[in-house]
């Protein structure tokens, strides 16, 4: 199970659900929005096989939070990971009179994006730039939110759309700056992928 949310709560926890999972070995990968939004309370990690966190600091966070919840699973730690030859070096396109800004993220109310389409707003409004927002919603209000700012003033654009992580160097090629606007990162692989290709990081920090 790809994240250790609520989905995971109701299969660990729901009778219905235990049977469905049989004799199946039930592997978890945490991320840091399950454990600072406190999911990890709704999972039954006595059901879980393998815990896997993306972070050793975010496993002693999680550990410090909920001592005991997960005594009875494997916990293992297993990093993400970069492969710089994926993302090269490419020239940033001259922002000196207007700024291009991407962010890759799905739209969750951590990532804020809100913000990032307020900071696209005035800068457009100002003539200096605008923010492009490449992700899936994860959140129908929020998303439905967006698409309502959008109709009211320029500068910031939604690009709900996937793109193929291989073509990602060339979304990345006419924007001059990657915005970061999330509460917690663990690790922010889009936005490191982004300065790989030699864009100029600007975040906005809000939370802790």
């Amino acid at each position: 199970m790809e994240w250790g949310n609520d989905l995971t709560g109701y299969f660990t926890t729901d009778p219905s659900a235990r049977k469905w999972l049989g004799k199946h070995k039930v592997i978890n990968r945490v991320h840091g929005y399950e454990v600072c939004h406190r999911y990890i309370r709704s999972v039954d990690y006595s059901r879980v096989n393998s815990v896997f966190f993306v972070a050793d600091w975010l496993a002693e966070l999680a550990f410090g939070l909920f001592p005991g919840h997960f005594k009875d699973a494997k916990v293992y730690t297993i990093n993400n990971c970069l492969h710089p030859e994926d993302f090269p070096l490419m020239p940033v396109p001259d922002h000196r009179s207007f700024a291009q800004l991407g962010s890759v993220a799905r739209i969750q109310s951590v990532k804020q994006p809100m913000v990032a389409m307020g900071i696209g707003q005035h800068l457009f409004r100002h003539k200096r730039g605008s923010v492009t927002w490449l992700g899936q919603p994860q959140e129908i209000d929020l998303w439905l939110a967006l698409i309502m700012g959008m109709d009211r003033e320029g500068g910031f654009i939604l690009q709900g759309n996937t793109v193929p992580h291989e073509k990602m160097p060339e979304w990345w090629s006419d924007k001059t700056h990657v915005l970061c606007t999330s509460i917690r990162e663990t690790q922010g692989l889009s936005y490191m992928e982004a300065m790989l290709t030699g864009r100029t990081p600007r975040s906005i920090v809000t939370g802790k």
